[in-house]
C-alpha cells in the first residue's frame, strides 16, 4: 500500500505503477479523503488526523481482503503508516520516508517540521490573489 503526502494524491506513485514492480507485486494507492478524486470525509472530526486516516487505510484493506500490506508512506503517509501499526492488521514492512517522526501534540508536531515561509499556506482556507 503507497499512502501519498499531504496536499497530494494517488498520482504521485505513477512511475511505480508503471514500472517492472507491478510485475512481482500488487500496488495500491488511494486517495485519502479531501485528497485527489476522493470526496471530503462524511465526518471531518472522526477523519482529519492520523488516526482517522489510518481508519480509512485500514478500511481500504479490509475491503480488498488484505491481511499483511507492506505500507509506504510518504510524509503524512508515512505518518498514517506508523498509525496503522496501532490497528488490527498484521503489518509486514513499514517504509517512510519525508516523515519526521513526531508525537501527536501541536508542539511536538511543529517541533518536527522546519520553519519555511510557504508553510503559512498549507491548511489555509482562501487564499488572496
Amino acid at each position: 500500500m503507497l499512502i501519498h503526502g499531504n496536499s497530494a494524491c494517488k498520482e504521485i506513485f505513477a512511475r511505480q505503477f508503471n514500472s517492472e514492480l507491478t510485475k512481482r507485486h500488487r500496488l495500491i494507492a488511494f486517495d485519502l479523503p479531501g485528497h485527489g478524486a476522493s470526496s471530503d470525509a462524511f465526518d471531518p472530526a472522526r477523519t482529519y488526523h492520523m488516526p482517522g486516516y489510518a481508519d480509512v487505510a485500514l478500511e481500504v484493506l479490509q475491503h480488498l481482503g488484505i491481511t499483511r500490506p507492506v505500507v509506504l508512506g510518504w510524509s503524512l503517509g508515512g505518518h498514517i503508516g506508523i498509525e496503522l501499526l496501532t490497528r488490527p492488521i498484521e503489518i509486514a514492512g513499514l517504509v517512510i520516508t519525508g516523515t519526521p517522526p513526531v508525537g501527536h501534540n501541536p508542539a511536538d508536531f511543529a517541533a518536527g517540521f522546519l520553519p519555511h515561509e510557504h508553510m503559512a499556506l498549507t491548511g489555509k482556507d482562501a487564499f488572496s490573489e
